[in-house]
């Protein structure tokens, strides 16, 4: 049996506003993926390593936004980020979890 929660951790980040892509990577697609985002803003997907767009399950919770994936496989993930004006700046931490 193996304990619940963070495996991997990761952390980076975008100065807005505007469309940023940043890569963070996946070491184990057979756990749980999330991405913690602040602060919340609307425009936000997830990209495999081949470019195709994963389906995301989103909250909110205390300022932050959750964006929760599955990884089919390891490698370099891209979250894209539609920074609209008046954000200075966004915080991206990418988990994974059992």
């Amino acid at each position: 049996i193996f304990a619940s929660g963070v495996v991997h951790e990761f952390t980076t980040g975008a100065v807005g506003p505007g469309v940023r892509e940043l890569a963070f990577p996946v070491k184990d697609a057979e756990i749980g993926h999330m991405l913690e985002i602040t602060p919340v803003i609307e425009k936000v997907s997830v990209k495999n390593p081949d470019g195709e767009l994963l389906e995301t399950k989103r909250a909110v919770s205390g300022g932050k936004l959750q964006v929760d994936f599955e990884a089919r496989r390891e490698g370099s993930h891209r979250v894209v980020l539609e920074i609209p004006e008046g954000v200075g700046a966004v915080q991206v931490v990418a988990r994974e979890v059992r």
